[in-house]
């Protein structure tokens, strides 16, 4: 594909190419969603056939394979990048364990390079700052999203015993402990990585200070939103054309971005209902500034109405069986009877504060910190595997992203 000078010759390989990632993402990942679909589809039309299922294991990682490999075919058809000779560099890229099971995902021509330049030996302010950055990904993970995880589990494995105002909390407790279990990886990540001389791009941003649902997703995930970006969302025409089309093409990528979670239609709804908000968000803002108006929505109210929009949607993500995530709702909106414990509705306030404090401090005292003194650096390191240590539970909680 690289050597040739055709044009059309080039697209075929490249459509061959992914087509044949496709099928092996599709045969261990969707095969059965689609056949389950199928089948529904005869019953309602009278039909009998048995549709085929398969019953096999999905490979640790194949969706990361899947985007890893899938990059370097499209830069090497761009030109952004010459075809790797060498296998083990090539295969190391591919399988690079620090964010193999759940990110950041690094593109070829971010992560090839380093992959194949020379590597030096980690100094001392590589090691503090790799140090600090796995510390505070086990302190989001093991404080923030592990202590949330039986609450959640609990209220939200069987809402039909519990009270809405307990199902409701157990909500929010579910975005929280998502954001701690999935930001912790992304940090831990990042902080081995750094260990061996490579440095991989932050994926979290504070998102759930974010007061619009574009600024979410660029606060959010930020590697997975910058590859459907760069990969999907401008081959489809981007912004360019009619502005029906690209809110099109939008809506397209947060459904495929839904489905690549899992063959589940909770979380093909979950994608269409962040492609809406964000729809609305842009024509939102295109109305505000024609109309050169005031701003209606603040930051204080945006903020609201963003988190709201989050926290619903994540209502499909943790429930991907539809009615489940329906029953929730429901119980919410008529306000359901059932058991209802205090002790949750503190868990959640406290896992509220430290996780909007652990956003702060990275905001604020990050930066002081990285210039500080090496006492202080010991102070502030030694308290969070302190905290580590003591809220770490004997039970193993597996990361919620492994599941994708």
């Amino acid at each position: 594909m690289f050597k040739s000078k055709i044009l059309k010759t080039k697209k075929f390989i490249l459509f061959c190419c992914l087509l044949l990632n496709l099928l092996v993402l599709g045969a261990f990942k969707y095969f059965n969603f689609f056949s389950a679909g199928v089948q529904r589809l005869f019953d309602l039309l009278g039909f009998s056939l048995d549709v085929p299922t398969i019953s096999i294991l999905l490979p640790l990682g194949l969706s990361f394979f899947i985007f890893q490999t899938s990059s370097y075919i499209i830069d090497v058809f761009r030109g952004v990048i010459t075809p790797e000779k060498s296998f083990t560099k090539f295969a190391t890229f591919v399988v690079y364990f620090p964010h193999m099971a759940a990110g950041p995902i690094m593109p070829a021509r971010v992560l090839l390079p380093q992959i194949s330049a020379i590597k030096v030996k980690p100094n001392a302010e590589m090691v503090q700052s790799a140090s600090f950055l796995i510390a505070v990904g086990l302190f989001r993970k093991i404080v923030i999203a592990d202590t949330l995880a039986p609450m959640v589990n609990r209220i939200l494995g069987n809402p039909s015993s519990f009270d809405w105002k307990a199902i409701l909390l157990a909500t929010v407790g579910f975005g929280l402990q998502i954001y701690g279990d999935f930001a912790g990886y992304s940090s831990m990540a990042r902080g081995v990585s750094r260990l061996f001389g490579i440095e991989m791009m932050v994926n979290f941003r504070q998102p759930y200070l974010a007061s619009s649902i574009t600024d979410f997703w660029r606060r959010w995930h930020i590697s997975l939103s910058s590859w459907f970006r760069d990969y999907l969302y401008v081959p489809l025409g981007g912004n360019r054309g009619k502005p029906f089309n690209k809110y099109f093409n939008l809506v397209i990528v947060m459904a495929i971005a839904g489905l690549w979670h899992g063959a589940a239609v909770g979380f093909l709804f979950w994608g269409l209902l962040h492609g809406l908000f964000l729809v609305i968000d842009k024509l939102f803002r295109a109305t505000k500034k024609k109309s050169r108006l005031p701003a209606l929505i603040g930051i204080l109210p945006g903020w609201v109405i963003t988190q709201t929009c989050v926290f619903f949607a994540w209502i499909f993500f943790r429930n991907p069986e539809f009615g489940e995530a329906v029953y929730i709702i429901d119980s919410i909106l008529n306000r359901r009877g059932g058991i209802f414990e205090i002790s949750d509705a503190l868990l959640i306030l406290a896992a509220v504060v430290v996780s909007f404090g652990t956003d702060f401090a990275e905001i604020h005292l990050g930066p002081k910190l990285r210039i500080g003194k090496p006492l202080v650096k010991g102070l502030v390191l030694g308290s969070i595997i302190l905290a580590v240590t003591v809220m770490k539970s004997s039970s193993v909680t597996p990361f919620i992203y492994f599941r994708f």
